[in-house]
C-alpha cells in the first residue's frame, strides 16, 4: 500500500509551505502516528492466513500459467462448506490501477487497521482481473499452524494435457472419497473447455427414496 508520508502530506494544505519551526513540528507529529499505524497494520497483517481461488474453472489463462499448461487438475469446493469450515472471511479482489493508500491524514487515527488490512489484502493490479479471484481470509495467532484441513471437493477437473498417470490415481481417489471427476477438452469450435465426465458418484438408496 501507499504509505509515502511526502505524497500523503500534500493533502494537507498547512503543510504544504513549511515556513516555520512549528509547521516542520506538526510534520514530524504526522510522520510518528502513520509510522505507528503502519506498524500496527503489518502486525494485523502477519496473523492473516490466505487461501485464493477463482470464480472459474474453465479459465484458458489460469490453466496456462498456474497448472503447467494444462497438465495439473482445479479442486472445486463449496463457498459455504469453507466458510462453515474456517469460520472466516471470503472476500472478492478489487482490481484497481492504484496503491490502496490512507485517507486525508487528519483522519488516519480514526482508521480502522483491521478494516483497512482487508482492502490491503483484497486489492490487486488491475492487470490481473482476469483471474477473477476470490480470497479465504483467516486470523491465525502468532505460533498457531497456518495449513488447515479443507472441506471435502464438490468436483475435480483433470487438464487437457494431464498425464494417464494422474489420471488413473485421480480416478482411484474419487471414487474412494465420493467426488466427481471430469475432464475439460479443448472445444473443437470455440476457445472455450468441454467437461467429460469421468466419474460421477451413484446416488444413496437414501436420496432416491426421497
Amino acid at each position: 500500500f501507499n504509505d509515502d508520508f511526502g505524497e500523503i502530506v500534500k493533502q494537507v494544505p498547512q503543510l504544504k509551505q513549511m515556513s516555520n519551526i512549528n509547521d516542520f513540528n506538526k510534520s514530524l507529529f504526522f510522520q510518528d502516528i502513520l509510522d505507528n499505524k503502519c506498524k500496527e497494520l503489518m502486525s494485523y497483517k502477519s496473523r492473516m492466513s490466505i487461501a485464493c481461488f477463482c470464480e472459474e474453472k474453465d479459465n484458458i489463462l489460469l490453466w496456462a500459467h498456474y497448472a503447467n499448461s494444462s497438465r495439473g487438475i482445479c479442486i472445486e469446493y463449496s463457498a459455504l462448506d469453507l466458510l462453515q469450515c474456517f469460520q472466516c472471511f471470503l472476500l472478492p479482489v478489487v482490481y484497481q490501477r492504484a496503491l490502496p493508500t490512507f485517507p486525508l491524514i487528519e483522519e488516519i487515527n480514526k482508521l480502522s487497521s483491521f478494516k483497512m488490512v482487508f482492502e490491503i489484502i483484497a486489492t490487486k493490479s488491475e492487470m490481473w482481473s482476469y483471474e477473477k479471484e476470490w480470497r479465504i481470509v483467516s486470523c491465525i495467532e502468532p505460533g498457531e499452524n497456518h495449513c488447515i484441513d479443507f472441506p471435502n471437493p464438490t468436483a475435480i477437473y483433470l487438464g487437457c494435457n494431464s498425464s494417464r498417470i494422474l489420471e488413473n490415481r485421480l480416478f482411484e481417489l474419487c471414487v474412494k472419497k465420493r467426488i466427481p471427476l471430469y475432464k475439460l477438452i479443448p472445444d473443437k469450435y470455440s476457445y472455450s473447455f468441454i467437461e467429460e465426465e469421468l466419474f460421477i458418484p451413484p446416488k444413496s438408496k437414501g436420496a432416491n427414496q426421497q
